[in-house]
């Protein structure tokens, strides 16, 4: 248990700057940044009384870049919330149509994190999934 240890405590310190910083300042991260906290934070298992207000901030701040996103951004972030899981549909939904229109640049990896993320978090993306599919076939 890391209740109370220094580890916990500096996890959540850090938690709350981000989550502060992601509220006030959020277009001053870049994508590759923003996907790269929630990996992190996702991960991140001394995080906990501030991981409700982080993954509610990096939502947010993604939900307006969300057509920025590479197919890695789109996959950790994909995975990074569905790790966590926070119901987070809009920014799901958001993913979804970027990961169809970008199919064909996706590795194997990414495709298969993303849709292992949209299955573990039980959302229906019809289109990516086809469209992921596709580029699977044609790839193999």
């Amino acid at each position: 248990n890391f209740r109370g240890t220094p580890a916990r405590v500096m996890a959540n310190s850090l938690a709350e700057r981000v989550a502060s910083s992601l509220t006030l300042k959020s277009t001053e991260f870049g994508v590759r940044e923003l996907a790269n906290l929630s990996h992190a934070f996702a991960k991140c298992a001394a995080l906990t009384c501030r991981r409700q207000a982080v993954f509610c901030a990096l939502a947010e701040a993604l939900l307006p870049v969300a057509e920025q996103c590479a197919p890695r951004d789109i996959a950790n972030i994909s995975w990074a919330f569905a790790t966590v899981e926070m119901d987070v549909s809009r920014l799901f939904g958001a993913l979804a149509l970027r990961a169809a229109a970008t199919a064909s640049d996706f590795n194997g990896q990414d495709m298969a994190n993303t849709a292992w993320a949209y299955a573990t978090a039980g959302i229906p993306a019809p289109e990516m999934f086809r469209r992921l599919a596709e580029t699977g076939i044609a790839s193999a």
